[in-house]
């Protein structure tokens, strides 16, 4: 049950579509006009018209469920409250109380949890998983009656040549659909699955080299594709100081830092010897 039919996803009805639904009777629709909210019916249409650019003649029918043949349909019970005899009532009011009184003669000091921070802030490998929804769908590409004329609603990544694995569009990815691969001995890489993407955006964000290509999927077996490597850089020691990193070129014996000591010292020598 969902509180309000805004939040009813584009994404579930589709996978709903894949599973033969063709008519949704939407209970409470009909209360949407005089909802304080604002209502939903402005985007049950918006969402309707995301099914017909998706799925065309095959969009699932979205209804308001009215009446049957013995009359009015009876009111729906809310789920998402609880519900209590008076006396069970009286009960929980009481220890609520009670415990409310505790807390002010020996107040307890809340444990410092830390600030809230977000995904890309706090740390991604705790927080890090598919989007239900997403998932949901993907499990169902091949069998939902998608149009033949539309890309599907997934977008695939690649990497350009200018790539300087830095690793963080992988170490980013809300979903894990990108994954960094790292051996800090050997290499480091960038995984792509494509039916975890949810296209939100934040790898072609804060790629500093602008190196995420996306284009758009159009055949089912796109979508269902295995995990695939999209950039694999070998590592390699640094002559000077020993420390491993990427070589630019493939004649690169040292580390950029000592690269760069190096280059400063040929042109002092340079200077002096002028």
């Amino acid at each position: 049950m969902i509180v309000c039919f805004k939040l009813l996803d584009e994404r579930l009805l589709t996978a709903a579509r894949a599973d033969g639904v063709e008519t949704l009777h939407l209970h409470g629709l009909d209360q949407c006009a005089g909802c304080r909210h604002g209502g939903a019916l402005a985007e049950m249409e918006r969402l309707r018209r995301r099914l017909v650019h998706r799925l065309g003649d095959a969009t699932p029918v979205l209804e308001a469920a009215g009446t049957d043949a013995t009359g009015p349909a009876a009111p729906r019970q809310r789920q998402d409250q609880p519900h209590l005899s008076r006396r069970a009532f009286l009960r929980f009011a009481g220890a609520r109380a009670s415990f409310e009184a505790a807390r002010w003669l020996v107040p307890v000091e809340d444990e410092d949890e830390g600030p809230d921070l977000p995904f890309f802030q706090g740390d991604p490998a705790g927080i890090r998983q598919p989007q239900a929804y997403q998932a949901l769908l993907a499990a169902r590409v091949d069998a939902v009656p998608w149009r033949a004329d539309r890309s599907l609603p997934w977008r695939l990544r690649t990497l350009a040549a200018r790539c300087t694995a830095c690793l963080v569009c992988g170490r980013r990815c809300p979903t894990g659909a990108l994954l960094a691969q790292e051996d800090d001995r050997a290499a480091l890489g960038i995984s792509f699955e494509p039916a975890l993407c949810t296209d939100c955006g934040l790898c072609n964000a804060i790629c500093p080299v602008d190196a995420v290509e996306i284009r758009p999927a159009r055949l089912a077996r796109d979508v269902s594709a295995p995990r695939s490597t999209l950039m694999m850089r070998r590592l390699r020691a640094c002559d000077r100081c020993g420390t491993t990193f990427v070589p630019e070129t493939a004649e690169a014996t040292a580390c950029p830092i000592c690269a760069n000591e190096q280059a400063l010292d040929d042109a002092w020598q340079a200077m002096l010897e002028g």
